[in-house]
């Protein structure tokens, strides 16, 4: 489809390229050899219907971090034995994110 429905005389209609849409990563080919759809390499990248898209993170639930506490485990904790972790008010553990 054409940017603009006319060009002049001395204009150039646009040439397309690259690919139309992506297939998924191929690291053991050259990249100057990769059939089209292809990528090299990708970090964090999805391809979902041919749509190259930044994968989703993950985000922790801060009411996750409470664990059971057992008598041993609450004897460490009491003597602060285990970095990033204490008790509160109700006895439960909390993990530090």
């Amino acid at each position: 489809m054409s940017r603009y429905r006319t060009y002049g005389a001395r204009d150039d209609p646009p040439v397309m390229d690259g690919d139309e849409g992506f297939r998924g990563v191929n690291m053991r080919l050259h990249p100057s050899v990769l059939p089209p759809g292809w990528v090299s390499e990708a970090v964090n990248a999805r391809f979902n219907d041919g749509v190259a898209e930044t994968r989703k993170g993950l985000v922790r639930l801060g009411w996750l971090n409470k664990t059971t506490v057992t008598a041993e485990l609450h004897a460490i904790l009491e003597e602060g034995g285990v970095p990033g972790a204490w008790l509160d008010e109700g006895g439960a553990a909390v993990l530090e994110e």
